[in-house]
């Protein structure tokens, strides 16, 4: 998730994409899967894809042990 950040603050969107693809094929149906969720909304919002990234953490369901810090995104 590090290596998306930094090409998101980078603004190297095509190789953050690529990366967060991966990531998501990998870490699905797993515990990870929320903190893939997590770094795609904080991608969506560097892009100015404010709704995209509050419909990623809309998912977030609340006995999730992030769905804090889901929350405190949104807000």
């Amino acid at each position: 998730m590090n290596l998306i950040r930094v090409y998101c603050e980078t603004k190297e969107f095509d190789k953050a994409k690529k990366i967060l693809s991966r990531a998501i094929s990998e870490f699905q149906g797993t515990p990870e899967e929320v903190k893939v969720m997590l770094t795609q909304s904080d991608m969506n919002v560097k892009m100015g894809d404010v709704k995209g990234a509050l419909a990623m953490l809309k998912k977030i369901k609340a006995d999730n042990p992030s769905f804090v810090e889901a929350k405190k995104k949104q807000a």
